[in-house]
């Protein structure tokens, strides 16, 4: 009985960490400071040596075809430091690098000690908290320390994603009710907000899990029950918004995209990045962006590319290979299972647009929870 309830706290525990590392950037307008990210290395490395010498589990196929991917990948960043000519050295990025390591590394090998149910609760509820906290007393951002609009307005889009994920449970009208008002108070607090990618990215997570759903999952259900409902729902609420357009930031920067035919800065990052590709198709080195370009590119398929080459594109196709692989079984087992993957394809697709490798932690630890069995 000791040994249940042992067990029963470690997952709880390691959960939490798992949860806390998602949403660290945005832990951070709590308290930041760099000790955060030492103590969770230092909480990582323990679960690692404790799982391995007391509960040690057996890994998957898949699993083992992960890991080797991501070790490879890994490594391949650390190795490129000594045989690339424009690697860029810093001390800081070889800690975030280590962090993105021991992060991916211990929660896909035990990635069973992971109670899915309490992890989707917690992102939501997060996202709920942040909602309540920016309509309330507002988010005070500190620009010297790195926090942007992407600080609050990413994990309360993953709350948002999460959310509409529900169509995949059996609800009742009040649960309906429930949910929807938490979803609309998400979508007020996105829109009202001046990021687009934390509006675009949950809605567009949840088309790719419904498309995926209605061709390969054997559950149908929930893709028809949103085409039909979100149809109606999106004109009701789509003429709310454009009719106040002037109050909703978010919704007005992606609207002046689209009349711009797409023409944003990004490209200006982007040619640049893939003209260096076309020079060495075989890489120039680990951060290489600092020596080779002006700007960092905001793609993080670019830079492995610039960086790490073909090789590196290869590996990570692997791992998105491999992700891709477990998401569709996922789709036929239960919601939580749905619930996880999605995280994984919103925290991909948000930090490809925003962040850098070196701070990857969050996008691959969310890659790698779809692993559970």
């Amino acid at each position: 009985m000791l040994q249940l309830d042992l067990n029963k706290i470690e997952i709880k525990v390691f959960t939490w960490v798992v949860f806390i590392t998602l949403s660290l950037p945005s832990i951070k307008l709590i308290y930041s400071s760099p000790l955060l990210n030492a103590a969770l290395i230092g909480i990582f490395a323990f679960f690692m040596l404790h799982f391995y010498t007391v509960s040690p589990v057996k890994l998957s196929k898949v699993q083992k075809v992960f890991l080797t991917l991501f070790l490879s990948f890994i490594s391949f960043i650390f190795i490129s430091y000594f045989i690339f000519p424009y690697s860029h050295y810093s001390l800081d990025k070889y800690v975030k690098y280590f962090f993105v390591f021991i992060a991916v590394i211990v929660t896909a090998t035990f990635v069973e000690k992971v109670d899915i149910r309490l992890l989707v609760n917690l992102l939501i509820a997060w996202g709920i908290v942040l909602c309540i906290w920016k309509l309330t007393i507002g988010i005070r951002l500190n620009f010297d320390k790195g926090q942007t609009y992407l600080t609050y307005g990413m994990p309360i889009g993953c709350s948002l994603m999460l959310l509409l994920t529900q169509v995949f449970k059996k609800l009742s009208w009040k649960e309906v009710v429930f949910y929807g008002g938490l979803i609309l108070l998400n979508i007020f607090v996105i829109l009202t907000s001046r990021g687009r990618s934390s509006i675009i990215f949950p809605f567009l997570t949840f088309g790719i899990v419904i498309i995926t759903a209605l061709f390969f999952g054997n559950n149908k259900k929930p893709a028809v029950k949103v085409m039909v409902f979100g149809t109606i729902l999106l004109l009701i609420v789509g003429s709310y918004v454009l009719a106040n357009l002037e109050s909703f930031k978010s919704l007005a920067r992606v609207i002046a995209l689209v009349e711009s035919g797409g023409e944003d800065d990004r490209l200006n990052l982007w040619v640049p990045a893939i003209e260096q590709i076309l020079i060495n198709p075989f890489g120039h080195g680990t951060d290489a962006y600092h020596y080779l370009l002006i700007h960092y590119p905001h793609n993080i398929i670019l830079e492995i590319t610039l960086s790490f080459g073909i090789v590196g594109l290869l590996l990570l196709m692997g791992m998105l290979a491999v992700f891709g692989n477990r998401f569709v079984k996922n789709l036929d087992k239960n919601f939580h299972y749905v619930a996880v993957s999605a995280v994984g394809i919103y925290f991909f697709l948000s930090w490809n647009t925003s962040h850098d490798l070196a701070t990857s932690t969050i996008p691959f630890v969310g890659l790698s929870l779809s692993l559970k069995q």
